[in-house]
């Protein structure tokens, strides 16, 4: 056993400086083998590891523009979208090329800060009109809080993708929000009613259906046993508990209803811009 690991380590010594014999003056961390390495991690999906390979890249060639926008990809596609923002507002204080302007735009939008998304538009350079057109109405919906009077009126454009946009706008602007303030209001008249207005039916008839029911044994138990016995006080008490909680519910239904909405047109244009990604 203790030959066989000796022999094995032979082995392996030997392979080493076989290895090393055959890359003896070629040096591997030199400028092209940092970036064709860079560029086999990327096809291989090793986002992380590439772009610290890129960074190795662009040190040993400070202006090479592509490795830069690389870079911001291998952070952008590794999920470390912020790290690609910080990085790029780093190299352009000013105007930005259009390639570094689509980019961050990328990024800002899978990270959600469409604040920023909207300043690598405005000082994006090269960026054509119906491209523009495009993303300041993706990005108006993406913000979209629900006030129909904050969607953007849609310039003609005729970037791939628009006319999805323009649907999903549409869709928006026939979105009925419910009042919260009106489900209260119809609960308190009838329970549950002001869930079944918010489109929550199976919950407004639960609320129905349990104050009914601790209603319906509240009286009894008063009827039958007095107002002097526990009976009727416990299911009296459970019964306004589960009023209370149906009110509250009520309001919560119609909030949570309005937030689908807007959720759903944000979804909607997330992936229409994520699509050419």
């Amino acid at each position: 056993m203790i030959r066989l690991k000796n022999y094995t380590k032979y082995l392996l010594l030997l392979y080493v400086v076989t290895l090393s014999g055959r890359m003896q003056g070629q040096n591997i961390y030199d400028l092209n083998h940092s970036r064709q390495f860079a560029q086999y991690l990327m096809r291989s999906g090793q986002y992380r590891l590439a772009a610290g390979e890129w960074e190795r890249v662009i040190f040993l060639a400070p202006r090479d523009t592509l490795a830069k926008l690389n870079l911001l990809q291998a952070f952008r596609q590794a999920g470390e979208t912020s790290r690609a923002l910080e990085i790029n507002r780093s190299w352009f204080q000013d105007q930005l090329p259009a390639p570094f302007a689509r980019e961050g735009l990328k990024s800002s939008i899978l990270a959600h800060k469409y604040n920023q998304s909207r300043d690598f538009l405005t000082r994006g350079k090269g960026l054509s009109r119906d491209e523009i057109s495009y993303y300041n109405l993706g990005i108006s919906l993406l913000a979209w809080n629900g006030d129909k009077k904050t969607l953007q009126t849609p310039a003609h454009s005729e970037y791939p993708g628009y006319s999805d946009l323009l649907t999903i706008r549409d869709e928006a602007q026939q979105i009925k929000k419910k009042s919260p303030a009106l489900a209260l209001g119809l609960s308190a008249l009838v329970p549950g009613l002001g869930k079944v207005y918010a489109h929550d039916w199976k919950d407004g008839l639960l609320s129905l259906l349990f104050i009914g029911g601790n209603v319906l044994q509240a009286y009894r138990g008063f009827s039958k046993f007095g107002i002097q016995n526990a009976y009727g006080w416990i299911f009296g008490t459970l019964a306004v508990g589960f009023y209370g909680a149906n009110l509250f519910g009520s309001w919560k239904s119609a909030k949570s209803y309005n937030l689908r909405q807007i959720d759903q047109i944000n979804h909607e244009t997330e992936a229409v811009l994520l699509s050419r990604y």
